[in-house]
This record gives structure tokens, C-alpha cells and sequence, in this order.
């Protein structure tokens, strides 16, 4: 819902302000996947983020995204 939705817009630009570590669960293909990383780029006209962890680059779409935490 639109709180929901809120709060992870929240969470994304603190965790991009500060340049902290974050956990990012996301919907994809049936399944919650978990990523860790540091949230490097938000793109709000293309609506996805890109999160730089030990294995690479991702970049997620936003209407995907179901929670977004600060690891620190």
C-alpha cells in the first residue's frame, strides 16, 4: 500500500544519503531474493536502484523492492 511504499522510498534515500550498507528484499519470478550492498545510483525517472555488493553491481526495479533496511 501507499505506507508501505513510503517507507521504502524512506529507507532508500537515507541508506543513499549516508552510504550505508543495506539488506534489500526483493519480489522476482515467484521468490523474495536478498541482496546486501551499498545503494549507488537512484534512477526515479526509469523507477530502479543499482547496489553494489562483493559479487558485483545490481540494478533493481522499484516495483519490485518489498523492504529496504540499513545493515548499520
Amino acid at each position: 500500500d501507499d505506507f508501505d511504499l513510503q517507507a521504502i522510498q524512506y529507507e532508500i534515500e537515507v541508506a543513499k544519503k549516508r552510504e550505508c550498507a543495506v539488506h534489500v528484499k526483493l519480489w522476482d519470478k515467484g521468490k523474495s531474493v536478498f541482496y546486501m550492498g551499498v545503494i549507488r545510483e537512484v534512477n526515479v525517472e526509469a523507477m530502479w536502484i543499482t547496489v553494489d555488493s562483493p559479487f558485483g553491481r545490481d540494478r533493481m526495479p522499484v516495483k519490485d523492492i518489498i523492504s529496504v533496511q540499513c545493515a548499520e
